[in-house]
């Protein structure tokens, strides 16, 4: 996770794309947040 945060912070990664990370199970919706800044945005029904 350290390297997607840093990344992320170097404007390398968009949130669609972190996402993309918690779904393919490399970090938890919890670790998506502290990335982000953000609540994981749940799915629309």
């Amino acid at each position: 996770m350290k390297d997607i945060k840093t990344m992320y912070g170097w404007g390398c990664y968009t949130n669609t794309q972190i996402k993309w990370f918690v779904d393919m199970e490399v970090i938890d919706k919890e670790e998506y947040a502290l990335i982000t800044g953000e609540k994981y945005p749940e799915p629309q029904a």
